[in-house]
């Protein structure tokens, strides 16, 4: 599916945000998603006519390791319903 990377993007955003701020997340996380992929092509090509295609496939490699630094710390997160969770008392 084409658009998964950005479903997922959004969704990572919903479940970071509290509830009345998940329409705005939505809105900024879409802008800067859509802002990228029209963008997108702009680098590439440059890369492409200077480089050829082993320097595309090197700088998606790249871009891959780059996005995978920045989400890193995101790996143990809680959304906020799982730290509501955990502080509220469980009844027994």
């Amino acid at each position: 599916c084409i658009y998964g990377p950005h479903m997922l993007i959004g969704l990572c955003g919903a479940e970071l945000v509290d509830k009345p701020a998940v329409g705005a997340s939505q809105g900024l996380l879409g802008l800067v998603s859509y802002l990228g992929a029209a963008n997108a092509g702009i680098p590439l090509s440059y890369v492409v006519n200077r480089f050829g295609w082993d320097g595309y496939f090197a700088a998606m490699a790249a871009a891959c390791v780059v996005a995978l630094c920045l989400l890193a710390p995101l790996v143990g997160a809680k959304s906020r319903a799982q730290q509501q969770e955990q502080h509220t008392p469980a009844l027994a």
